[in-house]
């Protein structure tokens, strides 16, 4: 058949034959598929991008019906407006506001937050005059924690279980990738000021004549600036209280001539929180105290190997800051069970393509099975490599994707290889290999490249779905 008459699957077909590409092609493209594999991150669930701003209004004496009336009800007008808002909750608390402005999927996260700190800056007039400068959070899916390490020992005290698990903290918030880092349960350090009602009364002071020297010894003010050859040094005057017994000697007024000192009307109690929150940790002979570390990730980050890099980190500070004889039970680890669930699905992605390529070894021979050996594995591969290019993850969509397409490709070598085996064995005379090769594919290639079209058209509006479901419908298509 000369050249001229061949459709486009003949001439493909001719100009990859013989070619010494091929083989290249066909041997880089399983290296970038493996690339694909080890680079891409791993999780459990596709990444859905729903912004969640909380937004706190401080309202200090308000009951709860005005800060619905005075702060709740019309700043929910105004951020109703917004676009992009889907939904909005609020709950009226005494003395505070608290509303959550959830974004539609996958409206970006640094735009929507920007826009409700803009709608809040432009209808601060809305509020009254006692309320607080708005707090606004972002909340992602990232923020959930994806490792947590709990720390208990009886002999521990909740103070000392803090306090360490404090320091711990300080050096995990330290591994590449990690967001957020918090400490849950233990007695945190705490300076209490206990007032002395009768030595106030003696001394004719009050409760509220406390309050403006506690406040002034944390302030920080300009103290000037010193100009020495040609430098301009300025300084600061701090009056950060560092110890209970600096507050002690701190002077919260002057009688009679003479300063009164804070601990001449009140006890200053440096220590552990009197009412902790208690986390126990359930062990054989019972419970233990226990204190917990919650680490977050970053977006796009690897749960998997960042996993193992706080725990790595955290076999390295065994016998130096955390005791040899201190247990630290993993008792939420995102990353194993990512890895496991996605191991498991590649694995079964192997299983599906050998019991494919056995099937047609068994029916067709070994040239048939060689055919669909080569061609499954270098077009997954090139999928990953994509896939991984595109930003998607490896989780169970995306491989129950790459499953669901093996059917796809396995019919249509099989169109292509069941041709060839039908050419070879017609009457006549006998045709060179590779003219028998280029006919069978000229005369079914063009069908079955249009119902592989057909395919992708019957799928492809599964890439349009709105919605929480949208991310989980368009790894498929």
């Amino acid at each position: 058949m000369s050249e001229t008459h061949l459709g486009i699957a003949g001439r493909l077909a001719k100009g990859f034959l013989r070619s010494k590409l091929t083989p290249l092609i066909v041997l880089a493209s399983l290296m970038l598929g493996f690339l694909a594999v080890s680079l891409t991150p791993r999780e459990e669930e596709p990444q859905i991008v729903v912004p969640m701003i909380d937004v706190y209004i401080p309202l200090p004496g308000a009951s709860p019906g005005e800060v619905e009336s005075q702060v709740t009800t019309p700043m929910e007008k105004r951020l109703w407006g917004i676009p992009g808002v889907e939904y909005l909750y609020s709950t009226s608390l005494p003395g505070v506001s608290l509303m959550t402005v959830r974004f539609k999927v996958n409206e970006p996260q640094e735009p929507s937050l920007v826009k409700v700190q803009q709608e809040l800056g432009a209808n601060a007039d809305l509020l009254p005059s006692g309320a607080l400068k708005p707090l606004v959070k972002l909340l992602t899916v990232d923020d959930v924690p994806f490792l947590a390490l709990t720390l208990h020992d009886p002999a521990q005290s909740p103070g000392g279980l803090r306090a360490l698990a404090d320091v711990v903290a300080r050096e995990l918030s330290a591994v590449p990738s990690t967001a957020q880092v918090k400490v849950s349960g233990g007695a945190r350090r705490m300076v209490r000021i206990v007032p002395d009602p009768a030595r106030l009364r003696s001394l004719g002071l009050s409760l509220g004549e406390l309050q403006p020297a506690l406040r002034t010894a944390e302030a920080q003010l300009p103290a000037g600036a010193l100009v020495d050859q040609g430098r301009r040094t300025t300084l600061e005057a701090s009056g950060f209280v560092l110890e209970a017994r600096d507050l002690r000697r701190l002077v919260v007024a002057v009688k009679g001539g003479r300063p009164v000192y804070l601990e001449d009307v009140a006890q200053v109690i440096d220590g552990p929180e009197p009412e902790p929150a208690m986390v126990l940790y359930g062990a054989r002979g019972g419970f233990e105290p226990a204190v917990t570390i919650v680490l977050s990730k970053r977006m796009g980050a690897n749960a998997t190997q960042l996993a193992e890099q706080v725990l790595a980190k955290v076999e390295a500070l065994r016998g130096s800051l955390i005791p040899r004889d201190l247990k630290v039970s993993v008792t939420r680890n995102y990353g194993e069970t990512a890895g496991d669930k996605s191991n498991e699905l590649i694995e079964h992605l192997l299983i599906a393509t050998l019991s494919v390529i056995t099937l047609i070894l068994l029916a067709m021979g070994w040239r048939s099975a060689v055919v669909v050996g080569v061609a499954v594995p270098v077009t997954l591969a090139l999928t990953l490599f994509i896939t991984y290019l595109f930003g998607y993850t490896l989780n169970r969509v995306t491989l129950f994707a790459l499953i669901f397409s093996i059917g796809i490709l396995v019919d249509d070598a099989i169109v292509v290889v069941e041709n060839i085996h039908r050419h070879m064995h017609l009457p006549g005379p006998r045709k060179p290999f590779t003219e028998v090769i280029i006919e069978a594919v000229d005369e079914v290639g063009n069908p079955t490249i249009l119902a592989t079209f057909a395919v992708i058209a019957a799928i492809l509006p599964m890439a349009f779905v709105r919605g929480l479901m949208g991310p989980y419908m368009r790894p498929i298509p």
